[in-house]
């Protein structure tokens, strides 16, 4: 039935059902009209009451299996389609009905089967990125580490304090170590994270790399710090003790690296992603 004016149509079918409640087909007929607005459970509601009355319809059963299907009850739809089936074989539309809620179920059986493995796939890729930012974390800690560690190599361990209080009691007991070490740490580091901004990056896209981006800018940030409020203090120290000269410029060197290095790695991980990913798509053009 074409329902040209569903508002009006509706209006009809309630004064047909006040004067007989029980006609079959003006309920069959107000959940459709139902159903077309979305009312989905209250269309079902009055199918689930036309059912009583007359079990043996094979509209009703098919409209039920249509109204299931439409909330996602794939199964009972198949059952009522085929009951609908039962009662009246030779209906094309109600055979077409069948192969969609049929098709549907598939659908959601193998959504179904495939579900634990996307959200177990998720997981994996968000550990993995955790682990990511950690061994970023890490990499920054030790790196900054050698910067301090340099600056113990060229004064004495009283002036090396001054400079760095709090944080230079923690690197005291480090003192001795070789500047030669201190440098490695600082290359090691510089060279870990710029390694781990390529390859996540490369396998997490964008999101990874607005991460490095905001590393930068806190590496960057720090240095920026370091001389509003510490250029002056640094300049009185560097009169008394030239030998901080070159420890003070490594660390610059490698806060200045940090900032830029691994954000290049980062754009040239997602490059490549890109690249790696248009690559079966170019290939199928061709071959079309």
């Amino acid at each position: 039935m074409n329902i040209q004016n569903p508002a009006e149509a509706y209006k009809i079918v309630e004064y047909v059902l006040q004067v007989a409640p029980r006609d079959v087909a003006a309920l069959i007929l107000k959940a459709q009209l139902l159903s077309t607005t979305g009312h989905f459970q209250q269309a079902l509601a009055i199918v689930e009451q036309s059912v009583h009355l007359d079990p043996n319809n094979a509209l009703i059963w098919r409209v039920r299996a249509v109204l299931l299907s439409n909330i996602g009850q794939y199964q009972a739809a198949l059952l009522s389609i085929e009951r609908s089936l039962e009662l009246d074989a030779t209906n094309s539309e109600t055979h077409s009905i069948k192969n969609t809620i049929m098709a549907q179920l598939a659908t959601a059986q193998n959504r179904e089967h495939h579900q634990p493995q996307i959200v177990e796939k998720r997981r994996g890729r968000a550990l993995s990125l955790l682990g990511s930012l950690a061994i970023d974390g890490l990499a920054f800690f030790v790196g900054t580490i050698g910067s301090f560690l340099l600056l113990f190599t060229s004064v004495p361990s009283s002036v090396a304090l001054a400079l760095l209080g709090a944080i230079g009691s923690f690197v005291l007991p480090f003192a001795s170590v070789p500047s030669s070490v201190a440098l490695t740490l600082q290359s090691a580091a510089l060279a870990v994270l710029c390694v781990n901004a390529a390859r996540s990056a490369y396998l997490y896209g964008f999101v990874r790399l607005l991460l490095v981006t905001g590393m930068s800018l806190f590496s960057a940030g720090l240095l920026g710090a370091l001389y509003i409020f510490g250029y002056t203090r640094m300049l009185a120290a560097l009169k008394i003790h030239p030998t901080l000269l070159l420890p003070t410029l490594f660390c610059i060197a490698w806060l200045a690296l940090v900032s830029i290095l691994p954000l290049l790695s980062a754009i040239g991980g997602c490059i490549v992603a890109l690249k790696s990913h248009s690559r079966p798509h170019n290939t199928t053009k061709k071959s079309a």
